[in-house]
Formats: structure tokens, sequence, C-alpha cells
């Protein structure tokens, strides 16, 4: 008996890993339309191979995801797009975005520790300085007109 070469092999297993995702996405929800067996018996390995895109998962291509085997997903074209536009791209976009509030917020803080010119040295020495007091310094706050031994007599009560 002939051994099967490598194209029809990697048929097989699509096929096979395709029967698990479905089962595992109907418990997420997502729905997959697994290929039936009549209609995948007269197909062609190429045509099988055809019908499958290769997802970059669990590390994205754009994160730093290499070509390894362990990191790459055979998902059907479709479902494999819908998951890249409704998933990846908004985690894409969403993770430039505080990417770029980082950026902006490191500028900040480098601007804030450079050091200020002479102008700015002035303006704040002047800032700094006291305020001219409204009262002269020579005048006393005048007396209330008791001496500070005062106090009131105590009233005295009678139990009876």
């Amino acid at each position: 008996m002939k051994r099967s070469n490598l194209s029809e092999e990697l048929g097989a297993a699509l096929l096979q890993i395709l029967e698990l995702q479905d089962e595992l996405d109907r418990r997420n929800g997502e729905p997959v339309e697994p290929i039936p067996r009549e209609v995948a018996k007269a197909l062609t390995p190429s045509q099988i191979r055809s019908l499958f895109e290769v997802d970059h998962y669990p590390i994205r291509r754009e994160m730093g995801g290499t070509n390894h085997p362990a990191n790459l997903h055979f998902r059907l074209w479709k479902a494999h797009r819908v998951k890249t536009a409704k998933r990846d791209v908004p985690e894409i976009r969403k993770g430039e975005r505080i990417w770029r509030a980082n950026v902006e917020h490191a500028l900040a803080m480098t601007d804030k520790l450079c050091l200020p010119s002479l102008e700015e040295i002035k303006a704040r020495e002047i800032r700094r300085q006291k305020p001219k007091h409204r009262w002269p310094k020579g005048r006393k706050i005048a007396n209330r007109g008791f001496d500070g031994n005062y106090r009131p007599m105590r009233q005295k009560t009678h139990a009876g």
C-alpha cells in the first residue's frame, strides 16, 4: 500500500481539527460550519487546504508572534476573517491607544524634568516672594479691655 503524502495528511489533520474546533466554538457561542464528511470526500487535499487560513494564535504577529507551529492555528477562512475583524483588530487598536497615551505621558514627564530657562527661574522667584502685609509691622492689635485673670462668677445652685 502506498504511503500518504504530506498534503493528504495535512488535509486529514485539518478536517479533524475542524471537528474539534466546531465543538469548542459551539460552547463559546461562535458558529462554525463544519465540512460534512460526504463533501470532504469529494475534495482534493489542495481544495481542503484552500478552505483554511493560518491564524497567529495565541500571540498575534503584530505583537511579536512567530511562525512557529506552536503559534499557528488553522481556522476556516470565514471564521478567521470574522475573528480578525471582531476581536483582533479592536484589541490591536486599543493596544495602540494605550501605547500612544503612555508615550504622551512619558514625553510630558521628560518635559517636566528638563532644566528651566533663566526667565522661568526668575518668574518662580518673583512668585515665591512673600506678599506685603496689609498692616504695618509696628502696629499692635488693641486689648479687649479686661485683664487675663477675669473669670465670670459662678452661680450657686441651692438644693432644696
